[in-house]
């Protein structure tokens, strides 16, 4: 019985063989210097999205106009007085600072007010010149 079906998977196995071997081969007719990508309307695409025909002519992107506005980062500051409205109506003048909130941290040595906010990255110096910010961080600090 064995015997049997090995010799029909043997034969069924070249026929199937015989069969595909006589379809067309789809790559009989390809060149050796055809190109891969001859598509004219995908070359018309690559070449005008990434600027091959005009480089000098970028169109606007749809966003522009938020690059033109200043960058703003968030900041944590350690007030050096606790009544801290004068600072935060200075900086807010000098640096653009614009008050998120206030977090107050308790420890041993008692507790500490942490000013949180968003202000002008091209006018970060200001803030960190400041004689009444003990410490500036980038980012929340805790």
């Amino acid at each position: 019985m064995e015997l049997k079906s090995a010799i029909l998977t043997l034969a069924l196995g070249l026929f199937a063989c015989a069969a595909c071997s006589a379809q067309d081969n789809p790559f009989a007719n390809y060149q050796e210097n055809q190109a891969a990508y001859s598509d004219p309307s995908f070359q018309d695409f690559i070449e005008t999205s990434y600027g091959y025909l005009q480089p000098a002519k970028k169109p606007a992107l749809r966003d522009a106009v938020a690059d033109k506005a200043p960058r703003q980062i968030f900041i944590t500051i350690l007030p050096k007085d606790p009544d801290y409205a004068g600072l935060v109506k200075e900086i807010t003048a000098s640096a653009g600072f614009v008050l998120y909130g206030e977090q107050t941290i308790h420890s041993k040595s008692g507790k500490t007010i942490q000013l949180l906010g968003w202000a002008r990255a091209d006018r970060l110096v200001k803030i960190f010149q400041n004689p009444g910010a003990v410490k500036v961080y980038i980012g929340r600090h805790i």
